[in-house]
């Protein structure tokens, strides 16, 4: 038997106790709250809130006085997802508390009401842009081991991905409620869309295809062979900036205040390096976007940022904004550049060019 604890948030001294094996998904475990702790409630009001990190009895009630529900634990709306896939358990005596449960008609404190200050917020965002200027070199950085940690950390990036042992809510809101070129580019790459792709076009696309689709002897080739027929595809000069703590992304774009739009990772085949390079290229705008000599622009805008991250034939867009936190949304798949998978192909191409055609 694994026992885990279950505290009432508005009164820590409410606690049960429950078999971690025994129950399956969360409708059930609402049903023991309901039964042995929240007896008065009604069941349809009772709210399961799983904890980031799990709790000592003895420090849960220090942890709830001094924080907002919203910033240590995440709703749970699927009662019928299971218990298990949410938390790791680790047996103790007494019961680690890893869930919360409210009666939502509690009259004392909204407790979904919203979590951020001026102040939080303000302190968050000079949080994020002080770890993001210290943070290791990001080719290790974005290596798994290295991510986990950083995902744990006070400055995640908000992609969804966290530490499997320590689930920590990393899920942002859509891109593309900040920025409304995201919102176009996600309506144009739909098999629906009305967008018109020239033939002249359709040719660039097939020879970019074509040469993504070679195996090179390093990554220095890769990208000289590369980055013609890409700034030919893309419509735009790439070009390699360094930052002025000496860091260097691969490639990017620039707006007309010299500013970057999109930046690009590139990467001779998935895996090179050892790290995903949409993880490394994402990291990458954090870092650009930290550097004090664009503090002008990050405290005035959001700094929407298109990521394009390239390894071998495979594609992947991602968009970025920058708020109190460091939200990446992938826009697209991995979408396949294999230019002669099958001869006489109508569609192998077809994936790319509406992708690269919009940017």
């Amino acid at each position: 038997m694994t026992l885990i604890a279950i505290v009432d948030f508005h009164d820590c001294g409410k606690i049960t106790a429950v078999d971690f094996e025994a129950i399956g998904t969360f409708i059930e475990l609402k049903h023991h709250v309901w039964k042995h702790l929240l007896p008065h409630a009604s069941q349809s009001d009772i709210q399961i809130w799983r904890l980031h990190d799990a709790l000592s009895i003895d420090e849960a009630p220090i942890v709830l006085e001094k924080n907002h529900l919203l910033k240590i634990a995440s709703k749970m709306d699927s009662m019928t997802a299971r218990v298990a896939s949410e938390i790791y358990v680790v047996a103790q005596s007494p019961p680690a508390i890893y869930f919360l449960a409210a009666d939502g008609t509690h009259p004392s404190q909204d407790i979904e009401g919203s979590e951020d200050s001026i102040s939080e917020m303000s302190s968050r965002f000079s949080k994020l842009l002080s770890d993001a200027r210290l943070s290791k070199p990001l080719s290790k950085l974005a290596k798994s081991s290295d991510y986990r940690v950083w995902q744990k950390g006070e400055s995640p990036v908000y992609d969804g991905r966290f530490s499997s042992h320590t689930p920590t809510h990393t899920v942002g809101p859509p891109v593309e409620l900040f920025y409304e070129g995201f919102a176009e580019f996600i309506e144009n790459i739909q098999p629906r869309s009305s967008l018109q792709l020239p033939s002249e076009f359709a040719r660039d696309v097939s020879k970019f295809m074509s040469k993504v689709s070679g195996i090179y002897e390093n990554e220095a080739a890769f990208k000289s062979v590369i980055l013609p027929p890409l700034e030919k595809v893309l419509g735009r000069k790439l070009v390699t900036l360094s930052n002025s703590d000496r860091t260097t992304p691969d490639l990017a774009f620039l707006s007309r205040l010299q500013r970057i739009l999109g930046l690009a990772e590139l990467k001779r085949d998935i895996g090179e390096g050892g790290c995903d390079a949409s993880t490394q290229a994402s990291l990458s705008v954090l870092r650009y976007w930290a550097q004090a000599e664009n503090e002008p622009a990050i405290k005035a805008s959001c700094c929407p940022t298109y990521v394009f991250a390239l390894s071998g034939p495979w594609l992947v867009i991602l968009g970025a904004v920058i708020t109190s936190r460091c939200i990446v949304q992938r826009l697209t798949d991995y979408l396949s550049g294999l230019g002669h998978v099958i001869a006489y192909s109508m569609t192998s191409m077809s994936p790319v060019s509406p992708v690269s055609y919009w940017l």
